[in-house]
């Protein structure tokens, strides 16, 4: 839950924003949202940058990995603590919020 709505979530990014507050970037699959979810190619979805605090009823699933391409740069995490792409991508430097 969410902002009082169900989520459906992958997380990508974990770390603390410019304010130093803990932030999830996240792929958002399904559940529902007040601004909407987008129909594309890879079915429906979007990218959320979520207060962590305000998280509940986080529940663990078993079943396949969501995620899209995004054109831009993440930009809601400053200070970057796990990056998922990461470990895919040895190149990239996570700390670097990339």
């Amino acid at each position: 839950m969410y902002d009082g709505l169900p989520r459906l979530l992958c997380p990508h990014v974990l770390g603390r924003n410019e304010e130093g507050r803990l932030r999830a970037l996240c792929y958002q699959f399904g559940g529902s949202s007040g601004s909407g979810l987008r129909h594309g190619s890879a079915g429906l979805g979007g990218w959320r940058c979520l207060a962590v605090d305000k998280l509940s009823e986080v529940e663990f699933s078993n079943g396949f990995w969501k995620t899209a391409s995004h054109a831009n740069r993440q930009s809601c995490i400053g200070q970057v603590d796990f990056d998922v792409d990461s470990n895919a991508q040895p190149e990239r430097e996570p700390q670097n919020g990339q």
